[in-house]
């Protein structure tokens, strides 16, 4: 398996630095596979395809809260949900998407 940002990398991290490296370890192992399948990966990875693997774990470990999507109210009062697909991810991965065409 590629590995994009590793486990170590990772806890050294703010964003994850109280994070349980058990809860840590399956949701970067499942980023790292998501956007390893996707792109190109040079050996060291680029800095955004780092991020976007970051942020991609930040979002699978939320889900684990809210199995079902939802995470709250919005301002509004209105039911505020995790979408499909994050906009930021893509971005950074947009670059370094393999073409594939049938």
């Amino acid at each position: 398996m590629t590995v994009i940002l590793g486990l170590d990398e990772a806890k050294g991290r703010p964003m994850f630095a109280l994070t349980d490296p058990a809860r840590l370890g399956p949701a970067l192992d499942a980023a790292n596979a998501w956007v390893a399948a996707r792109c190109r990966v040079d050996d060291p990875p680029q800095a955004d395809l780092v991020q976007s693997v970051a942020q991609l774990t930040l979002r699978y470990l939320a889900r684990e809260s809210s199995p079902e999507g939802f995470v709250g109210t919005s301002e509004t009062g209105g039911t505020a949900y995790i979408g499909r697909v994050d906009q930021d991810v893509m971005s950074l991965i947009g670059p370094h998407r393999r073409v594939v065409f049938a």
